[in-house]
């Protein structure tokens, strides 16, 4: 199986996600924060926090981490936490022991990295150099027109024009375009996202870090997960992702509320944690999130609750949930990750507008085990505090803005995965091993049961290449509801009533205005683009009770065991089980299983959330 994507395109060396070796376990303690000191939610702590954590940066090394022990306790927190040292942890005594309760206005409540808002980039640290040789998929060396901007263990920005200059139907046929979401994506006029491009828009990227200089050629600790050809112009420029490296915070309870109360779903809303731009190495271990609490002032959660962007960060152990405003418009978002090779495993989000989404990722990164039951939309324009509405919003969305490409989904349990066209199209990413049943798993909250948007697997039009393998779609309950399950949804509305397994080219951008911003023509479908390029191969579905794929030809097979199971490893990134997995059955998801507890059954997150659940109602 690894071989055939590869073959196709699609496979990447995702074994490469996240920190090699994993988290550090640093033991090191540097400074102990007692809660009782403030007064126990009293008084602010937010000063002696900074403070320790600049003292543990001037003592700490890559062979000797620092760490800041937080006490049991509430500590209250005005001003941001500002991880700006290398090498430092911030740990709580555990998510019962440590809370963080926090006003938050401007980058974020804790910050692991460079300080700044709304995804600038604040100072680049070399022009666009620009690439001489075309670099393919899996090299790990580039040349460049003059390497004296860098040096080893620089973390550069690779970027480059769309193909067929944003046309999907140009003479080459097209395989990225740009419609309005310019997120991340250097234009000839806007240089908060590095040097102005004089070429125009350049919607695929990825960071890479260089290993070596010989000459001008950059050799690489990653590979190259896209194709960048020298006639789309590449460029390499240098961040200051090497600046600020293993950060971490680990072991606490984190309560956000907006600082100053706002009723517009437009406004900025920061995140409650934001790996940054100018991070790598990080991480986020084993945090609760809380968007449920109210201020005295009537202040609450809004926003996202973690942004992960950077090079090979981890989010890992973590429970994100709840927010007081779910409008979209950047409100009430779980996890939402900007990066390149970094790892997103083993979570919780729920009951949230966007709980799990990537948001012009940069190709590598690796989504999974992650456990997403339930999602809430709130009504567009209000009233404030928001009325949910029918809509049943995406559980896991691969992006939210363009071009997110090459990244591997695996294992997951969620209501239902997609990758929206929002902001553009998106393409070569891989849904292997998971599990979506289609809508909202809690019937109690109030736009359930919903008719709006149901399905498994959504892939929006103009999506490109995307592959769902060995995946479990649908389930026993959603498979049999009053009004029935199909095996798609079509363009024409014969399946529009019925729980899809696939709905694929659906919530299109009118060809005539995909590149505006006028929003006319949204909710069409495609001309079978999508679906043209989307291959699936050994996925069991409750619509037919049965395994089916489909070929390059649009075949499907009705054939129930048409393949050799030995073609489906038991991870695309992994040699063996996570430590996470132990008393578990790994792989979670068969879909060879003789019945649903085998192909099915069972997920440590989502285990994990039942006892939760149990214990705090």
């Amino acid at each position: 199986m690894k071989n055939l994507l590869k073959n196709m395109g699609y496979y990447t060396d995702w074994h490469l996600a996240g920190i090699p070796g994993g988290i550090p376990k640093a033991t090191d303690m540097h400074t102990t924060i007692d809660a009782s000191a403030f007064g126990n939610g009293k008084d602010d702590a937010a000063d002696v926090i900074n403070k320790a954590i600049q003292a543990a940066g001037n003592a700490a090394t890559e062979e000797n981490k620092k760490v800041i022990q937080l006490s049991e306790g509430i500590f209250k927190i005005s001003d941001t936490i500002r991880m700006d040292r290398s090498n430092v942890v911030l740990r709580g005594a555990g998510i019962d022991k440590t809370l963080i309760r926090a006003l938050n206005d401007g980058p974020g409540t804790i910050v692991l990295g460079c300080l700044f808002s709304n995804n600038k980039y604040p100072v680049f640290t070399s022009p666009a150099v620009n690439v001489v040789i075309d670099v393919k998929t899996g090299d790990q060396c580039i040349e460049v027109e003059d390497a004296s901007w860098f040096k080893a263990g620089n973390i550069l920005k690779l970027d480059r024009l769309a193909d067929d200059n944003g046309d999907p139907f140009g003479a080459s046929g097209g395989k990225e375009w740009l419609r309005n979401g310019k997120f991340f994506i250097r234009d000839m006029n806007n240089g908060q996202n590095g040097p102005a491009s004089s070429e125009g828009f350049r919607p695929v990227s990825q960071f890479i870090e260089i290993k070596e200089i010989k000459d001008n050629t950059l050799f690489l600790t990653n590979k190259i997960n896209i194709d960048f050809e020298t006639h789309l112009k590449p460029q390499v420029w240098n961040t200051q992702g090497s600046w600020y490296q293993y950060i971490g915070i680990e072991d606490f309870k984190l309560q956000t509320v907006e600082a100053v109360k706002r009723t517009s779903n437009w406004d900025y809303n920061p995140p409650g944690i934001s790996l940054s731009l100018a991070s790598s190495y990080c991480w986020v271990k084993n945090i609760e999130s809380d968007g449920k609490y109210i201020d005295e002032q009537g202040r609450g959660f809004k926003g996202q609750h973690i942004r992960l962007n950077g090079f090979r960060n981890i989010v890992t152990g973590c429970y994100v949930h709840d927010s007081q405003d779910n409008r979209p418009g950047g409100n009430g978002y779980g996890i939402q990750f900007h990066g390149t090779d970094c790892l997103i495993e083993n979570n919780i989000c729920d009951k949230l507008c966007k709980p799990l989404q990537g948001y012009a990722s940069n190709g590598g990164n690796v989504i999974a085990y992650n456990y997403v039951p339930n999602t809430e939309t709130g009504s567009f324009d209000g009233p404030y505090p928001v009325e949910l509405i029918s809509w049943s919003e995406t559980a896991i969305d691969a992006s939210h803005s363009a071009y997110s490409h090459s990244d591997l989904y695996e294992g997951n349990y969620a209501a239902n995965i997609s990758t929206d066209a929002t902001q553009g199209n998106n393409g070569w990413i891989v849904f292997f091993r998971n599990h979506a049943w289609g809508q909202n798993l809690d019937q109690t909250i109030p736009q359930i049961p919903s008719r709006d948007n149901l399905a498994a697997c959504n892939i929006s039009g103009w999506n490109n290449e995307h592959a769902s393998i060995g995946n479990v779609w649908l389930d026993p309950v959603t498979a049999n509801l009053p009004f029935g399950a199909a095996l798609w949804s079509t363009p024409d509305n014969i399946n529009s009533d019925k729980m899809a397994v696939y709905s694929i080219g659906n919530m299109a951008w009118h060809i005539k205005n995909r590149n505006e911003d006028n929003g006319s023509g949204f909710n069409n479908w495609d001309d079978g683009w999508t679906f043209g390029k989307f291959f699936w191969k050994l996925d069991f579905n409750y619509a037919g009770n049965k395994i089916e794929s489909k070929d390059s030809n649009d075949t499907v097979s009705k054939d129930t065991v048409s393949f050799d199971t030995a073609l489906l490893p038991e991870s695309l990134y992994l040699e063996k089980p996570p430590d996470f997995f132990i008393g578990c059955i790994w792989p979670p998801v068969n879909p060879f299983g003789a019945s649903h507890i085998e192909r099915a059954g069972t997920l440590p997150a989502k285990d994990r959330y039942a006892k939760y659940s149990e214990k705090h109602g």
